[in-house]
């Protein structure tokens, strides 16, 4: 064992501390208080854990609704009770209706733990002092008490492929999906031109662009489902060549009719409201320590592209307990990501759809307005509350001319699209919805004048921020 413990052994997991499932396949019996799965879904897919607080809906009898604590648990099974471990009755229902059972926090029994790369990291405990106000004849205070505390701290990174996309959508608060995707009966290949036609023109619609990687499926003609390049897009028509770039000369002629359905690879995400916690293990592996910080919200997230360098990535942690930590013997832990790192001699800038070839510095912050809060007799956060999501920045560049700072005195709304690559790999940050709300430009001997801006990004109908991976 080290002497003391080394930041070079310091490894940092987290897994998430709830589960949920929907499943047609959940039955309900008044015997023995039980759930039931005919898929056996409740450990795989759910991650339920005996002891922990669910809520069940979609049952047709009411009585099989609510709140309930987990009793005993099996893949097939669980028995409950309610939430002060007092007997239920529940009433006999077969499976049918669309069930959904979510649980409330809790560390699953056998937690996967996934790693996160980092550069540095401050999760600690955020305790409020307690003072004595006490006149005693020594004049002297007496000592402070801790009172109530939070968890809080950043974990900083360099952005790297896939590496942080859980993170990324919990600081969204959505989920990654698909930018385009269409299923109808209305499309057709055509040989001629190398093309997937719809005569719905539903493709500009579905969110389908030049440069996508598409995955057809449901052609009668086997050699029309597979993986191509998108070259161009309008509503009725998507030209496509093989990923390589070369012809697609597989394709063959096939009238509409099949249920056909066109995904793009790229997966993107927009600011929701789905609230994600997580459980952070650190572990300081030269000491034999670990630790767990529970109940942990990403309440800011900050991207930047400094210039010449490696982007970065640094999350706002917000949470509500820490404490020393037990692994338990089932717990697994993946391994990392092997993906390089980003840097900003690779990718691209847009303002107002011109390329920016010419700015120095670009960060975007987005805060979610959390906070923790507390209650009676106990120290430790009752919860993390969530806020209004806002989106600001800063940006620098040369004055190249006065477009830019034009903006500035005429308020100009605007859009930023920054692209951040890796060979193949790349985050595409869009902010639809821009204003300069500062400007500061200092001239203060010979040499580039490069004034930084201040922005604040707002919501335009749909986001206030997208960002895509493909």
């Amino acid at each position: 064992m080290s002497c003391f413990g080394n930041g070079s052994a310091v490894k940092l997991f987290y897994v998430r501390e709830y589960g949920t499932m929907t499943a047609d396949t959940i039955s309900a019996a008044a015997s023995g208080s039980t759930f039931a799965d005919a898929g056996s879904g409740f450990i795989s897919a759910g991650k339920f854990a005996v002891g922990h607080i669910i809520t069940v809906s979609g049952f047709a009898t009411a009585a099989n609704n609510g709140k309930f604590k987990i009793a005993t648990l099996s893949a097939g099974s669980m028995t409950v009770t309610d939430i002060y471990g007092n007997a239920v009755t529940l009433v006999n229902e077969s499976a049918g209706p669309s069930v959904t059972i979510f649980q409330e926090g809790g560390i699953p029994a056998n937690p996967q733990f996934k790693p996160i790369r980092f550069v540095s990291e401050g999760l600690s405990p955020n305790i409020n002092q307690i003072e004595s106000n006490e006149i005693n004849q020594a004049r002297q205070r007496a000592p402070s008490r801790g009172g109530t505390y939070s968890v809080a701290g950043e974990i900083a990174a360099e952005v790297s492929f896939a590496s942080f996309d859980d993170l990324i959508e919990a600081a969204m608060q959505s989920t990654w999906l698909p930018r385009g995707s269409l299923t109808a009966i209305t499309i057709s290949a055509a040989a001629s031109d190398d093309s997937f036609n719809d005569s719905g023109n539903g493709f500009v619609a579905a969110g389908f662009v030049a440069g996508d990687i598409i995955t057809t499926s449901g052609f009668a003609t086997s050699a029309n489902n597979g993986t191509w390049l998108v070259t161009s897009v309008a509503a009725g028509k998507i030209i496509v060549t093989n990923t390589d770039g070369t012809a697609a000369s597989a394709i063959t002629n096939e009238t509409a009719g099949e249920t056909v359905t066109v995904t793009s690879s790229a997966d993107e995400l927009v600011v929701g409201s789905t609230e994600r916690s997580f459980a952070i293990l650190e572990r300081h592996t030269d000491i034999s320590a670990d630790y767990v910080y529970r109940g942990c919200r990403v309440a800011t997230m900050n991207i930047a592209a400094p210039l010449g360098d490696k982007a970065t990535i640094t999350f706002g942690m917000l949470g509500t307990k820490a404490e020393a930590y037990s692994v338990p013997g089932g717990a697994t832990f993946a391994s990392a990501t092997t993906s390089d790192m980003m840097v900003t001699t690779n990718g691209s800038f847009t303002e107002d759809g011109d390329a920016i070839t010419y700015a120095t510095e670009w960060n975007m912050t987005l805060d979610n307005g959390m906070e923790a809060a507390f209650s009676l007799f106990q120290r430790e956060a009752y919860c993390v509350t969530n806020g209004i999501a806002s989106v600001s920045g800063t940006m620098s560049a040369y004055l190249k001319d006065g477009t830019l700072w034009a903006k500035v005195l005429n308020e100009t709304e605007t859009n930023h699209v920054v692209v951040l690559e890796e060979g193949a790999d790349s985050y595409t940050i869009e902010l639809p919805k821009v204003r300069y709300t500062q400007g500061q430009k200092q001239v203060s001997g010979p040499g580039a004048v490069i004034p930084q801006y201040t922005y604040s990004a707002g919501y335009d109908g749909t986001t206030t921020l997208r960002i895509t991976r493909s």
